[in-house]
């Protein structure tokens, strides 16, 4: 090797060298210092290379456009399920994870506290809750243990107000799966960007932040089952450059069980009811505690999580249970879907009048006025509605007038009229017509 090529290897392995702890992200530089990424403009970049480059401006400036080049990131910020660091999206881009996950390390020990809050929640004298929550817990605790993505089934924690759900979601299964939080929300029901997603493992939501319209439920399902299930789903934030990435994510809803409440709930059908997981929750949590006792039963819960973290990572999910892409199967409690039941039915069909209110090839228009066999009639025989329509209405006879006549005792929109050749009449509102009345 001539002194040429050897001059020109060691600027290339100076500059290797020097621009190591340098990143650019098309708009900022980061310099790795101290544990922490720090943002520079260039000229403290310049400054900073002149230190180990001289006075050299070209060499300088060669380490800037090197560091451009071969340093340039596409995402810089906390990435779920990845330590802190440079990774690789599923389609070859760089992007930089500016932070760890806090995890946490077991030891055998007692959870008492921990156990007590279970046994109220999920205690139940026919069905044994606890087999799946613990199944659910397991197969995060594993893949954040091994920082390796998994399929996850969405996890429905229902029961009344102050019950305890929120102090098993912020106390147990947060820090048990890195302390990091987000609300999709928005992005479930229909937004366009999901970029905070990929800073959290842990995705949280409530029924105050789900909105339960019958399209934004529908959106719901599908994307919890591309999110979840997907093996890199494609994640854009406001103003930056999309990316594909498949993050560690455990989603949970935590709902009451009153009617409006349970339709955050994702739908289940054929498609869904292996991805999702409800449980019925009871009271567990003594909501009297004063300031100072609620104090220690947070500190006593913390000293007891890696104990319970022991329990998990040796608990064996039994047998009957075992199975699906989950590690488990999905599982519903039979007294949360029997309210929902209950209550969807007259929805159902509201959906189906909006469906053909909608279409062009249908002649249907709201408000509309007639007898329950007219409607079922339309319903079930044009093309855009049928199938639903005779799955709803497939029950009993007059299914249709009775689902009518629960829809005018619990909507604004259906009302009873005078009776039609010996058969009742039923009017039924324009939804959005309603809801501006509502509004104004």
């Amino acid at each position: 090797m001539d002194l040429d090529a050897l001059e020109a290897a060691r600027v290339d392995a100076l500059l290797a060298s020097v621009c190591e702890d340098y990143f650019y992200t098309g708009s900022k530089y980061l310099v790795d210092y101290a544990g922490r990424y720090i943002p520079i403009d260039k000229s403290s970049l310049r400054y900073r290379l002149s230190k180990p480059l001289g006075e050299d401006s070209r060499g300088i400036s060669d380490a800037v456009c090197t560091i451009e080049d071969n340093r340039y990131v596409s995402y810089c910020g906390p990435l779920a399920g990845r330590d802190r660091g440079l990774h690789r999206t599923a389609d070859g881009a760089s992007i930089l994870a500016t932070e760890s996950p806090v995890v946490i390390k077991s030891r055998p020990g007692q959870w008492d506290k921990i156990r007590a809050l279970l046994d109220g929640l999920f205690g139940d004298d026919e069905y044994d809750q606890m087999q799946f929550f613990l199944a659910w817990m397991k197969s995060a605790r594993v893949a954040m243990l091994a920082r390796e993505p998994s399929p996850a089934h969405l996890l429905a924690l229902v029961g009344p107000k102050a019950c305890g759900k929120t102090q098993l979601v912020q106390r147990v299964i947060k820090p048990a799966m890195g302390g990091r939080e987000s609300n999709p929300a928005a992005y479930f029901s229909g937004g366009r960007f999901n970029g905070d997603l990929v800073k959290a493992e842990l995705l949280v939501m409530d029924d105050e932040t789900l909105p339960i319209t019958p399209l934004a439920r529908q959106t719901f399902k599908q994307r919890v089952k591309n999110f979840l299930y997907s093996a890199a789903p494609r994640i854009e934030a406001k103003g930056q450059d999309a990316f594909t990435f498949q993050g560690l994510w455990r989603a949970v809803v935590c709902c009451n069980l009153a009617e409006d409440d349970l339709r955050a709930l994702p739908p289940v059908d054929s498609g869904t009811e292996d991805k999702l997981i409800f449980l019925k929750c009871s009271p567990a949590f003594d909501t009297r505690l004063d300031a100072e006792k609620f104090r220690h039963w947070c500190e006593m819960v913390k000293l007891e999580l890696p104990a319970f973290l022991d329990f998990v990572e040796n608990y064996e999910v039994a047998s009957a249970i075992r199975g699906g892409r989950g590690g488990v199967e999905g599982w519903q409690h039979p007294g949360i879907m029997a309210e929902i039941h209950r209550n969807e039915g007259w929805r159902s069909l509201l959906e189906l009048v909006d469906m053909a209110d909608r279409s062009v090839r249908i002649e249907f228009n709201l408000p509309w006025r007639g007898t329950a066999k007219q409607l079922e009639t339309i319903l079930t025989e044009a093309s855009e509605t049928h199938r639903h329509a005779r799955k709803l209405l497939d029950g009993y006879f007059n299914k249709c007038g009775t689902l009518l006549g629960q829809a005018s005792r619990l909507s604004d929109r259906v009302y009873s009229g005078p009776a039609q050749d010996g058969y009742n009449t039923w009017r039924i509102e324009d939804r959005e017509q309603v809801e501006q009345v509502e509004h104004f």
